[in-house]
């Protein structure tokens, strides 16, 4: 502009043809696309924050469908099931768990799509090679404009040494 702000227009040319099928004129047509331009570096920012929280999470974070298949998940869920990103999206939540707790997966999104409010669940879980393990999901649903449930959108932590911890104390108040 002319007082030195920055605009973005979007031309369209083309060449007009003469009878001999030579081009002897040029045509343009210009929009323009400033705001359109303004909205999308302000969207590229907030997706630059977005990241950087959720990356910087040392909880896990994960994203998925109703059918359990995995959109998103952060670098410390990828570091505490120790795969890569890309071994994950796509594929069902259940594939990672022991078949002893899909019930109660099942059970928690059942809820959760019944009602999307969020919701705290402590899941049992075990490594593979049989240890026990406790996360904490923090699930919260992505809903569409009627209210039903989208996405789900689970910050977990794992909360064995407190589980381990709550045992001995029961254990020792036995005695």
């Amino acid at each position: 502009w002319p007082d030195g702000r920055e605009r973005w227009v979007q031309w369209v040319t083309v060449g007009v043809r003469g009878e001999d099928g030579s081009i002897q004129v040029f045509q343009s047509v210009g929009r323009d696309i400033t705001a359109e331009r303004q909205l999308e570096r302000k969207l590229r920012e907030s997706e630059t924050w977005y990241r950087g929280i959720v990356e910087s999470q040392v909880d896990l974070v994960s994203r998925y469908t109703r059918d359990l298949k995995l959109v998103f998940v952060n670098d410390a869920y990828c570091r505490y099931f120790g795969g890569p990103r890309d071994a994950y999206i796509g594929r069902s939540i259940l594939e990672f768990e022991d078949p002893k707790v899909h019930s109660t997966i099942l059970a928690h999104i059942e809820e959760m799509i019944n009602d999307p409010t969020p919701k705290v669940n402590e899941i049992l879980s075990y490594w593979p090679d049989g240890r026990e393990r406790w996360i904490q999901w923090v699930t919260c649903a992505v809903t569409l404009e009627d209210g039903s449930a989208h996405l789900f959108q689970a910050v977990g932590r794992d909360i064995t040494a407190q589980r381990q911890l709550e045992k001995q104390l029961r254990d020792n108040e036995s005695w």
